[in-house]
């Protein structure tokens, strides 16, 4: 069984981390009217609560869990774009990319340029399946992002598969029987993820939020199987 740390390390932080960029990508340069930023702040505490659960194990993500929820508070739904302390978006999402960097080094991982490649990696695919959701769970109308985001999904499960490959060569070549067993299992689910993911690119049809659910559900478990390599 996976430790609370790790969990916090390889899944939640770089899901909650990725989808924080996304989110502030899409609050400054989107062209939306004022009750799309609202809705996209109350979005915002869903990341914050993801910071809070993994400070149980890094206590360091109190800080930018406290700083996304005071920016909540202080800014005024419908003026996320133009008016708020815009500076405390920047300083949650850099100390949390700096604290969570961190954590992964001090973890001593068996190759760590390989578990960094795997991080970044994941925070782009855990991270754009995530804001996703939080999209449409804001109706947002930023059609570009439900493109790009499913793109982003293809490629960035393109670096993860690099990534677990370049660690198993490293760390875990001697073991190439139990390698080969959790690949086989991670995967397909990995692939399944990205198909139901971006299956309204290929039937030119309008996402829904239960298949990004399932898709994020799927991204989760294949990442979850991956652990033990790292």
């Amino acid at each position: 069984m996976h430790n609370y740390a790790q969990l916090s390390q390889y899944l939640l932080l770089p899901m909650a981390i990725g989808a924080l960029l996304v989110l502030i990508t899409a609050l400054l340069k989107g062209d939306i009217c004022p009750g799309q930023r609202g809705r996209l702040h109350q979005q915002l505490p869903i990341i914050a609560g993801l910071f809070f659960i993994s400070a149980g194990a890094l206590p360091a993500f109190l800080i930018p869990a406290g700083l996304l929820v005071y920016f909540s508070v202080q800014t005024q739904t419908g003026k996320t774009r133009h008016r708020g302390p815009l500076f405390l978006l920047y300083l949650c999402a850099l100390s949390a990319t700096l604290f969570w960097l961190a954590a992964i080094v001090s973890s001593k991982p068996p190759f760590i340029v390989g578990s960094l490649s795997v991080c970044v990696a994941l925070l782009l695919f855990l991270g754009a399946v995530l804001a996703q959701l939080l999209l449409i769970r804001a109706r947002s109308r930023l059609q570009a992002f439900h493109r790009l985001l499913p793109v982003t999904g293809i490629i960035s499960l393109m670096m993860v598969v690099i990534a677990v490959l370049l660690q198993t060569y490293w760390a875990w070549s001697a073991n190439s029987e139990w390698v080969v067993g959790v690949i086989v299992y991670a995967f397909p689910t990995l692939i399944l993820a990205v198909v139901i993911w971006s299956w309204h690119l290929f039937c030119d049809g309008t996402v829904q939020l239960w298949q990004i659910a399932l898709a994020g559900i799927l991204a989760l478990l294949g990442s979850y199987l991956l652990l033990p390599l790292f």
